[in-house]
């Protein structure tokens, strides 16, 4: 009877029918909880996954608030000094009627409209279009004078139709000249401040600007309005019902509310789709709270999750059943020497108890290393996840500066037109007296009248005679050529040293022909400030991030950092910080950063490598699921499961007695669990290696990949057990072939085998040493190539080893003795029973095992190859 129809009889047995049963209960109940955990893990670090993108809502609406605050500065100061002008053209008009005044000034200023109020601040005479509040008489006693105001007015369409979003008109109230009573107000368009402030309301680009590229989507609500991102792709009729589907997810939005133990998350079904979601409500003073909804995909983190409790699951049915065989192999003997009487319960446990800890132990480490790669990976996902968010907001912000330095020259170049119109209409104007006046007036530092040779005529400060190319940048020479105006800086002005941005415009006589041209130069330090807050290198330096997050960047010429966190690294040298750093290089692994292991994210592009670093330690949530799985699992299968299998796997065997076959002395019970085990972790390789190549679970791609440092490390350890599994099991394999070939070759192929069957052995081995030294970062060809290490080799008996392989080989090759013949060599007569690529084994005659070097075996004596006696009597007569 074999092994296995053995286990078949006992598990027939009324006691093994009940070891059936229970095995099969405690396996479920840990399954169940391990499970539990491995979701309540994945859940966990998806909803730390979407507090990454939570976190970058304020940060974002703070930039576009900062930006909105300084085009509203900009703004204010440009409408003040048009109005301001604009009155001096009214009072300078007075031969004029009131219309063509009005009409004057309006054009002259690009003004939407121009009213003359009275004294009580009523309108007199209005040229323009008017946007004045239902409440006007009492709105302008509240609009003091030279004291710009912006407010809001609901956007429509041509057809006249709401849009939904917000008009910016900008007002000034200024008093008429002394001898008139009166005021004059001006109502001026803004369409930046306008973009800018509906951008800050505009949630769905808010969340565009965060999730952009990434696998999620997000929703916001504010009062009854709904938007989100992504939308575009959206079919008219997926529009209604994913709102419909939103409406009952936020009106359920006290579901989602935090716990002690943090932010709760649900699963939700959008369009058809799964997702794990959370939500989160942002407050802002003075606007109505918004609830925000994250959510992402549940296929991946779902999948993770049933890997991980798949994983552990079987490895604990495995432990359960190698735990059924280790206690079978143990007792057997003991119910075949007639004792089965005696198989008492505390027996029992002292001969079984080695089993159930080590099932315990590696189920423990086994889950421990799993659970571990799995919260690391999410740290490298976490952080590839940063160094996008980084990118982009650099990409954004880059764009930002062009559009803002844009937007400002058009400000100041707006003023100099007008400047323009104004000393092309009143050429007694171009005095240094007017220029200085009007310089006050719409906030330039200089202002300078040239005629259409580029000679300076007048100017508001002290430098006269001033000539382009040679006092000035040549970059003013294209309005000499017919441009109607030019724009340079922010750059530093080479006589005041401030930074300034000027503005050249074309000016023309009646006839349409150039008559010379005006220059101003305006102060663009908080242009340059807020551009500067945009920069590449301040966009690193202030993400805002966690505590221990590190976000960098370095210059791929000298590999020093440019950019860091800590602004006291920069300028520091990258490699003295990062292990193994390589400067031009995009990569996402692992490395120690000072002393510390870090999750790095890498990549490089215009000369710079940008970098984000995450603590690679372990998180909580992770802590948590090993530490209920650390509870169960001793609980069940120590207190549970243990005390009744063994007693239930004894009775079985008591109950099949004379049914099973005679126990084998020679087998050794604990190899029950290192080929089991060694089996399980072979299949889980490959498994693992299968799910990776196809994407299916991300963790093993770093273990596969290598993208980690190399050293004693969570994915070396990993590294390290899959080729030492896979080695063994290929090595068992080809040695299990040549021993069933072995069977039925001859005694010289038996000997062959056996030499190739060492080769293996001493094969497998090595390469298992030169790999594992490998991961854990010892370099392997410097060892090799190492004359010292030679040295030592050599004095250690290298020569000898390398005489008794040489030996082997010739012995196999030319056959000087078999497997199976009887010989003497070295001083011993007996039979060989063993040959290996190093030693041969000889058992004499009272059967001991004699161990000789093949470099030993001479002379040899091969009794068992004795020659003919007619051959004896004349060995020349057999050659001829």
């Amino acid at each position: 009877m074999n092994f296995f129809e053995e286990v078949r009889v006992i598990l027939g047995e009324k006691s093994g029918k009940r070891l059936a049963a229970l095995s099969g209960s405690v396996f479920v109940i840990i399954t169940a909880i391990v499970f539990y955990a491995s979701i309540s893990l994945c859940n966990s670090i998806q909803l730390k996954l979407m507090d990454e993108y939570m976190w970058e809502i304020p940060k974002i609406l703070e930039s576009r608030s900062s930006e909105l605050n300084l085009y509203t500065k900009v703004y204010e100061e440009d409408i003040l000094a048009r109005a301001e002008i604009g009155l001096m053209l009214y009072d300078e008009e007075n031969v004029l009627s009131d219309a063509e005044r009005l009409q004057w000034v309006r054009e002259a200023v690009s003004a939407d409209s121009v009213s003359v109020l009275d004294g009580e601040g009523k309108p007199v005479s209005v040229d323009g279009t008017v946007s004045m509040k239902e409440d006007f008489s009492t709105w302008i006693e509240t609009l003091e004078p030279r004291s710009p105001r912006l407010e809001l007015y609901p956007a429509r369409s041509k057809n006249g139709e709401a849009t939904g979003e917000n008009d910016v008109i900008g007002y000034v109230r200024l008093p008429l000249p002394e001898d008139a009573e009166g005021s004059l107000l001006f109502e001026f368009p803004c369409d930046r401040v306008s973009e800018l402030y509906n951008a800050i309301e505009d949630w769905s680009g808010v969340l565009e600007r965060i999730l952009s590229g990434a696998d999620a989507v997000a929703y916001a609500k504010t009062g009854d309005e709904l938007t989100g991102y992504p939308l575009d792709g959206l079919t008219d009729e997926q529009i209604p019902q994913l709102k419909e589907e939103l409406g009952s997810i936020f009106e359920n939005a006290e579901l989602y509310e935090s716990t002690g133990s943090g932010r709760r998350g649900r699963f939700i079904t959008l369009l058809g789709k799964s997702y794990f979601s959370t939500i989160t409500q942002y407050k802002e003073e003075g606007q109505e709270d918004t609830d925000i909804l994250f959510a992402l995909p549940t296929g991946k983190a779902i999948r993770n999750a049933l890997y991980i409790a798949v994983s552990i699951s079987l490895l604990i049915g495995c432990g359960i059943l190698l735990l059924q065989l280790y206690a079978y192999h143990r007792l057997k003997q003991k119910l075949n020497g007639g004792d089965a009487e005696k198989l008492s319960h505390r027996y029992v446990h002292q001969a079984t108890w080695p089993g159930i800890i080590t099932v315990i132990a590696v189920t423990l480490i086994f889950s421990g290393m799993l659970l571990m790669l799995e919260s690391r990976t999410n740290a490298a996902v976490t952080t590839t996840i940063y160094r996008e968010l980084l990118q982009r907001e650099i990409d954004w912000r880059k764009d930002r500066e062009g559009e803002i330095r844009k937007s400002i020259a058009d400000y100041c170049l707006d003023s100099t037109q007008m400047l323009a119109t104004v000393l092309s209409e009143y050429k007694d104007y171009r005095t240094h007296d007017t220029l200085e006046a009007l310089s006050r007036v719409v906030g330039a530092d200089y202002i300078m009248y040239f005629d259409k040779n580029g000679q300076e005529l007048a100017a508001s400060n002290s430098y006269t005679g001033f000539t382009i190319g040679t006092d000035l940048s040549e970059d003013y020479r294209a309005v000499l050529l017919g441009y109607p105006h030019v724009i340079v800086g922010p750059e530093a002005d080479p006589y005041t040293g401030r930074m300034q941005l000027g503005t050249a415009v074309l000016m023309t006589d009646g006839d349409g022909k150039p008559d010379g041209f005006i220059l101003a130069a305006y102060d663009a330090g908080e242009v340059s400030q807020a551009v500067g807050q945009l920069s590449y290198e301040n966009t690193v330096n202030s993400f805002t991030v966690h505590e221990d997050h590190i976000a960098a960047a370095v210059s791929d010429e000298d590999g020093r950092f440019i950019a860091h966190t800590d602004q006291g690294m920069i300028g520091q040298r990258a490699a003295d910080f990062l292990k193994g750093y390589e400067p031009g290089k995009s990569f996402e692994g692992f490395t120690d950063y000072k002393g510390e292991s870090m999750c790095v994210s890498a990549s490089t592009a215009d000369g710079r490598t940008l970098l984000f670093m995450v603590p690679e330690r372990g998180n909580m949530e992770m802590q948590a699921a090993f530490g209920l799985i650390f509870l169960a699992v001793p609980l069940l299968l120590g207190l549970l499961y243990y005390p009744g299998a063994d007693v239930l796997i004894a009775k079985a065997i008591t109950e099949a007695k004379g049914k099973l076959g005679t126990p084998d002395p020679t087998i050794n019970p604990i190899t029950v669990f290192s080929d089991g085990y060694a089996l399980f972790v072979t299949l889980f390789a490959f498994i693992a290696l299968i799910a990776s190549l196809n994407g299916w679970w991300t963790s093993f791609d770093y273990v596969f990949g290598g993208e980690w440092t190399r050293g004693v490390h969570l994915y070396s350890l990993w590294a390290s057990l899959f080729t030492l599994a896979v080695t063994l099991f290929c090595e068992f394999l080809l040695r299990r072939v040549l021993k069933l070939m072995e069977m039925r070759l001859s005694h010289q192929g038996k000997t062959i085998t056996r030499l190739v069957n060492s080769l293996i052995i001493y094969a497998a081995n090595l390469f298992l040493v030169f790999c594992i030294l490998g991961f854990f970062g010892v370099n392997t060809a410097a060892l090799l190539a190492s004359a010292g290490v030679i040295s030592i080799a050599v004095g250690m008996g290298a020569q000898s080893m390398a005489s008794d392989l040489l030996a082997g080989f010739f012995m196999m090759l030319e056959g000087t003795i078999r497997v199976g013949d009887l010989v003497n060599a070295g001083g011993v007569t007996g039979y060989v029973t063993d040959m290996g690529i190093r030693t041969t084994e000889i058992t004499d005659e009272e059967g001991n095992v004699v161990t000789l070097n093949n470099s030993k075996v001479s002379p040899v004596k091969n009794m068992s190859r004795k020659q003919p006696e007619k051959e004896k009597e004349n060995p020349r007569k057999t050659e001829n």
